[in-house]
């Protein structure tokens, strides 16, 4: 029989009892001898050395770990979800919010006048159908000064101020004669230094006229304030035209004295009313132009200015106070009228459309002829430069034509209306063809003309 080799291993415990440590080898136990076999012989491993991981505590405790982030994909939804919303903002605000646009140039004619050129504009009361007209309006304007005294005078002044003169008796013009009486219903009594005429009535609407009134006597009882009415015992004899004929003032009336008063000498004098009406001269021109609103045209040049010198006063120790009255005469055209007329009288093809005058830079106009009493006849007077007549466009109008037309057929739409020279439409939202329902929708801007 072979030899066995490995027989003389020796497997036996060291001495004192206890078995020696087995590196190789892991008996089996004692009470089951193992079978000499070569499948059975313990081979020792090899051990490898591995690099430790951390210890995660969460494992240890049986924790759900959580699920890593998806940070790519979420950056697509928040981009996908921006792009819905800004696209749903555009659809919105061209659906809802953006109107069509319509750019409109007015028709426009340029009219240049020189010296040969004259007009006439008659009161609005008496005035036939097509010419130029005015009205009337008259205010007074006082400003004083202080002038230092040279002596002391005597005096006897006489009260002086304006009132307006009513004519609610009939339709026709009531003459009144210089030193024509007014008297206040304490029984004072004022006359008038030149003549005047007041207008007639307009429909219910009475005519009216301002006039200067002077104190019958001197004295400062006729230095009343602003009476409500003036009677005119010149009418008495004839009732109706007594009652219906009248004065009224806004303002007091100044300037009457009896006794010593400053005196000035006259160079002092002459200075300071030259002066003070310079400046009458500036306030006049500011208040005309104050009537230039509201449809209403003022040419400074027509304004009538009137100055009275009104007795001197005291005015504090050793000076004297001198003041000037400006009565301004204001003729104030109807710009409708005006333009109308003028358009007329030029041959602007404006005879069914309503047209503005609008003055280019050098225009002026000036008198003609001898002058006139303002309120009564009728003015002539020239234009010199040149001026734009600017044909009116009625934008509600041309809006309301618009309304849910097709775009082809807005050149057909512009051609009704003979004050537009030209119009472009911008129709929105772009992939329309059509104007808006609502005329609301519709942004109509009338360019500013240009002059030539």
């Amino acid at each position: 029989m072979a030899k066995d080799f490995f027989e003389d291993i020796d497997v036996h415990p060291e001495a004192g009892g206890a078995q020696s440590k087995q590196p190789f080898s892991a008996a089996p136990p004692a009470s089951a001898a193992p079978e000499r076999s070569i499948r059975n012989i313990s081979v020792p491993s090899r051990r490898i050395p591995v690099r430790e991981k951390p210890i995660d505590m969460r494992q240890d405790m049986d924790m759900p770990q959580p699920p890593r982030p998806r940070r790519t994909r979420f950056a697509i939804w928040v981009l996908a979800a921006l792009a819905v919303l800004l696209l749903g903002g555009a659809i919105a605000y061209f659906t809802f919010f953006s109107k069509t646009s319509v750019d409109v140039t007015p028709r426009t004619h340029q009219v240049t006048f020189d010296e040969s050129t004259q007009f006439t504009a008659y009161p609005a009361a008496d005035a036939a159908s097509g010419t130029i007209t005015y009205t009337l309006q008259t205010t007074t304007i006082e400003d004083s000064t202080s002038v230092k005294a040279t002596g002391v005078e005597k005096t006897e002044d006489r009260a002086s101020g304006t009132i307006t003169v009513y004519n609610e008796y009939s339709t026709s013009p009531v003459r009144l004669i210089k030193n024509t009486r007014f008297q206040t219903q304490n029984g004072l009594v004022y006359r008038i230094p030149a003549s005047a005429e007041v207008p007639g009535m307009k429909g219910a609407q009475p005519g009216q006229v301002t006039v200067t009134v002077i104190a019958d006597q001197p004295g400062t009882e006729y230095n009343v304030g602003p009476q409500d009415k003036f009677t005119l015992p010149g009418l008495k004899s004839t009732p109706p035209m007594y009652a219906g004929v009248y004065g009224r003032s806004s303002a007091a009336m100044s300037g009457g004295f009896v006794g010593d008063k400053p005196s000035v000498s006259e160079g002092d004098l002459e200075n300071a009313r030259s002066q003070l009406r310079a400046q009458l001269l500036e306030k006049a021109r500011a208040a005309a132009l104050a009537y230039a609103s509201g449809g209403a045209l003022v040419f400074p040049e027509l304004v009538k200015i009137t100055y009275e010198s009104l007795p001197t006063a005291a005015d504090g120790a050793g000076a004297a106070k001198v003041t000037e009255r400006a009565i301004v005469e204001i003729p104030v055209f109807s710009e409708d009228n005006f333009s109308q007329s003028v358009a007329q009288a030029v041959s602007a093809d404006a005879s069914e459309s309503k047209v503005q005058f609008v003055p280019n830079e050098g225009f002026a106009v000036s008198p003609a002829g001898e002058a006139q009493v303002i309120g009564t006849d009728p003015i002539a007077f020239k234009m010199i430069g040149s001026a734009l007549l600017v044909w009116e466009v009625d934008a509600s109008a041309l809006k309301q034509a618009l309304v849910g037309r097709d775009q082809g057929a807005f050149e057909t739409v512009i051609s009704g209306f003979s004050g537009v020279e030209k119009a472009e439409a911008h129709i929105a939202p772009f992939w329309k063809k059509q104007f808006p329902q609502d005329p609301d929708d519709i942004m109509l801007t009338i360019l500013e003309p240009v002059a030539l």
